[in-house]
């Protein structure tokens, strides 16, 4: 049943990024907007630069995702994946 969870990453905030910038066919420039820059989005999605909250509002509104999606730290991922086989491994028990 939730077999797709073997299927997850547990990604950086840089990557999710990129994952849904690509995902939705968007250039560099065009998640950038008129607000920053399309180096800067590469900074961001190579993990080289930090974000404001304010920049994290903009690109979780360009990327139509919430900003709890994006703040994910890579513990609270780990931890919904395990949570997730425990489920799933009680189900054939």
């Amino acid at each position: 049943m939730l077999k797709w969870v073997r299927y997850m990453n547990i990604l950086s905030l840089g990557e999710k990024i990129k994952k849904l910038r690509k995902e939705k066919n968007m250039t560099l420039k065009e998640l950038a907007g008129d607000r920053i820059t399309a180096a800067q989005i590469s900074h961001i999605e190579r993990d080289k630069s930090h974000t404001s909250y304010e920049l994290l509002e903009y690109l979780s509104e360009r990327l139509d995702v919430s900003i709890d999606y994006l703040l994910e730290t890579k513990e609270m991922q780990s931890k919904k994946i395990t949570d997730n086989l425990i489920l799933e491994s009680e189900i054939y028990i």
